[in-house]
C-alpha cells in the first residue's frame, strides 16, 4: 500500500469517526431532551422547537434511524481501519485496529457525547433537526419493514398488559430523573424524598398504611362522659370510633370538639357521626379523594370476613407524601435506626411495604406490618432471639411486647456473620 492510499484511508477513517460522534450526539440529545421544555420554547414562538417536538412524536423511528446510521458508519470505519493497519503491520494490524477503534468508539461515541449533551439537549436537538429528519427519511423503508415484523409478535399482547408495562416504565423513568436531579444538585434530600413518595403514592393500598385493629383507641356506645373524657385525654386523639358491644361493630365516630363544647348535655346518640367502611385493597389515592369529597377524616378498614382489620385517617394518607406529622401527644418512634456494622433496628409497627422498598426485597406476604411478616416467616409467635433469613438479609427479633414484635435487627448476611 503506497503512502497516498494510506493517507486517504486514514482520512476516511477519521471522517467516519467524526460522523459516528455526530450520530451519538444526536442520539443522546433526542433521548435526553425534555418535551415540556421544548413545548415551552415552541409556545414562545420558536418554530424549530415546534418541528423538533413533531419529530420526537415519532421517537421510535427517529432513534432507530440514528442507531442504524451509527452502526453502518462504525462498520465502515472498522473495516477501513483493519485494512489500513493490516497494510502497515500485517497480521498484528487486525488486533491493533480493533483496540484503536474500540478506544475511539468509547471516547467519541459514548463518553464525550454524554458530556456535550448534558444540560443542553433541547438546543442541540434543534441544531440537528435537519440531519435527523434526513436520517428518518432515508431509513423509512427499513423502519417500516421492522415495524411489520414486530407487529405480529405484539398482536396477542393484552392492552391491559401493555398499559401496565408503560405505567411501570414511566414510574421507573421518573424515579431515575429524580435521582439524577438529586445527584446533579438540582434537588435536596427532602425534595427528592417527597417526589419519590408522590411517584409511589398511587401504588399504595389502604392495607399498607392502616392502624392495626389492636392499636385502635375506641369507646363503647354505653360509655359515660367520664370514660370518654379519659380516653380523649390519654390518647390525645381528636376523634374516637364508637362500637356496639365489640370492636367489630363500629357504629360511628365522635369528635373531641363536640364532646368538650357540649359536655353538660353530651350523649353519644346525639353527636355520633358516620364513618365509612373500606376494603384493604382500596388505593389510598382513591380513599383520599373520597374523604375530601365527603369532608371525612377516618375510615374503618374491613377484613375478608366483614370484621374490623384496622383504621385509616386522613393524616395517615398525608404522611405517606410528606413524612411523619408529629404533635405533642405522639410518642416519637424511630422506624429505622442505624446500628454499628451496617445493621439497622426497625420498628415492628412499620408498614411492610416501606421495609421491602427500603431494602429492595421482593418476597410475597399477606402481612401489612413488619411484626406480622416476622410471625408469618417464623410460622409462630415470635420471641426475642428468633431469627431467619430473607433474600440475603438476616432478621433477628430484639424486642417483643404483648405477643407483638416491637423491634427487629436487619443486616446483610455477610455483615451479620462478621458481627456475630
Amino acid at each position: 500500500m503506497d503512502g497516498d492510499s494510506s493517507l486517504w484511508i486514514a482520512a476516511a477513517v477519521l471522517v467516519l469517526v467524526a460522523v459516528s460522534a455526530c450520530f451519538s450526539v444526536m442520539d443522546a440529545a433526542f433521548s435526553r431532551l425534555n418535551p415540556l421544555r421544548l413545548k415551552a420554547m415552541a409556545d414562545e414562538g420558536d418554530a424549530q422547537a415546534a418541528r423538533v417536538l413533531a419529530l420526537v412524536e415519532r421517537r421510535s423511528a427517529l432513534i432507530s434511524s440514528l442507531r442504524m446510521g451509527y452502526n453502518i458508519v462504525n462498520i465502515g470505519a472498522v473495516a477501513l481501519a483493519v485494512f489500513l493497519f493490516a497494510g502497515w503491520l500485517g497480521g498484528l494490524g487486525v488486533l491493533v485496529a480493533a483496540v484503536v477503534m474500540a478506544v475511539m468508539a468509547l471516547l467519541f461515541g459514548v463518553m464525550r457525547p454524554e458530556i456535550w449533551v448534558r444540560g443542553r439537549a433541547e438546543t442541540l436537538a434543534v441544531r440537528f433537526l435537519r440531519p435527523a429528519n434526513l436520517m428518518v427519511a432515508c431509513f423509512r423503508p427499513l423502519n417500516a419493514l421492522i415495524a411489520r415484523v414486530q407487529r405480529p409478535s405484539q398482536a396477542g399482547e393484552p392492552v391491559e398488559m401493555k398499559m401496565a408495562e408503560d405505567a411501570d416504565t414511566l414510574e421507573t423513568e421518573l424515579r431515575i430523573l429524580v435521582d439524577r436531579a438529586k445527584k446533579d444538585g438540582g434537588l435536596n434530600a427532602s425534595e427528592s424524598e417527597l417526589l419519590h413518595s408522590a411517584i409511589g403514592f398511587g401504588d399504595l393500598a389502604v392495607s399498607d398504611i392502616l392502624t392495626p385493629r389492636v392499636d385502635i383507641a375506641a369507646v363503647e356506645d354505653t360509655a359515660t362522659c367520664e370514660e370518654i373524657a379519659r380516653v380523649f385525654r390519654e390518647t390525645g386523639f381528636s376523634r374516637l370510633p364508637v362500637y356496639h358491644e365489640h370492636i367489630d361493630d363500629i357504629v360511628g365516630v365522635i369528635y373531641e370538639k363536640d364532646f368538650f363544647a357540649n359536655r353538660a348535655v353530651f350523649t353519644i346518640e346525639r353527636y355520633l357521626k358516620t364513618i365509612p367502611f373500606v376494603s384493604p385493597a382500596m388505593k389510598i389515592s382513591a380513599l383520599l379523594k373520597y374523604l375530601q369529597e365527603n369532608r371525612l377524616h377516618l375510615a374503618v378498614v374491613t377484613d375478608e370476613y366483614g370484621g374490623v382489620s384496622g383504621l385509616v385517617s386522613l393524616e395517615d394518607i398525608v404522611e405517606e407524601l410528606v413524612g411523619e406529622i408529629w404533635d405533642e401527644h405522639d410518642e416519637i418512634v424511630e422506624e429505622f435506626r442505624p446500628l454499628p456494622g451496617g445493621a439497622c433496628e426497625v420498628s415492628g409497627g412499620m408498614g411492610l411495604s416501606k421495609l421491602f422498598a427500603h431494602y429492595d426485597i421482593h418476597e410475597e406476604s399477606d402481612s401489612a406490618t413488619v411484626s406480622g411478616w416476622v410471625n408469618e416467616a417464623l410460622g409462630k409467635l415470635a420471641e426475642v432471639g428468633d431469627e431467619f433469613t430473607c433474600e440475603g438479609f438476616r432478621i433477628m427479633v430484639t424486642e417483643v411486647e404483648n405477643r407483638r414484635v416491637q423491634k427487629i435487627r436487619i443486616a446483610r448476611q455477610e455483615a451479620a456473620r462478621a458481627a456475630g
